[in-house]
């Protein structure tokens, strides 16, 4: 005997993930864009970080490139290095196209997406993009993206960098 499951615990299980993945990006200080988490290495290179944040003044935005493997503990330390007590200021874009999401379980993602939506709530209008190419990176965000939905953050995901960098602009 097979047991039967509801598809609406996929999508909570989906929802709590990107959440939990969220709340950990959005925990990081405003002083971002420059060396944070020296102490990480990534893809065989000494001083590496998963995450590189720039900031670009002329659209109001913090642009953070994800490298290799990324574990929950990256993405809250990214979030509290840029977005702190003060929250989200600028609209964020996540470039996570050179970036592997599967060592997130759906509890962490729930909790970042937490994190992120209470970051969010202290600035309103505030856009963040995600761009992942890997399947299975794509819908670990939209599972993100499904928690925020209707709750204060704006997050859409995307599989072209140049049309999620479009989004936030317009």
């Amino acid at each position: 005997m097979s047991a039967t499951r509801d598809p609406g615990d996929f999508v909570c299980f989906e929802f709590n993930l990107v959440k939990d993945l969220l709340n950990f990006v959005f925990k990081r200080n405003p002083s971002c864009g420059s060396t944070i988490n020296e102490n990480r290495t990534v893809r065989g290179s000494r001083k590496t970080m998963p995450f590189e944040a720039k900031k670009d003044d002329e659209h109001n935005l913090i642009i953070h490139v994800g490298h290799g493997q990324i574990h929950f503990a990256d993405i809250e330390a990214e979030l509290a290095a840029c977005f702190g007590e003060e929250g989200w200021t600028r609209h964020s874009l996540w470039d996570l196209r050179d970036a592997n999401l599967t060592l997130l379980s759906a509890e962490e993602v729930r909790t970042l997406a937490q994190r992120a939506v209470s970051y969010a709530r202290k600035h309103a209008g505030v856009k963040n993009a995600w761009v992942a190419v890997a399947a299975s990176d794509f819908g670990l965000c939209r599972m993100s993206e499904m928690l925020a939905d209707g709750v204060g953050l704006s997050l859409a995901v995307f599989h072209d960098y140049d049309e999620g960098l479009r989004w936030i602009i317009t």
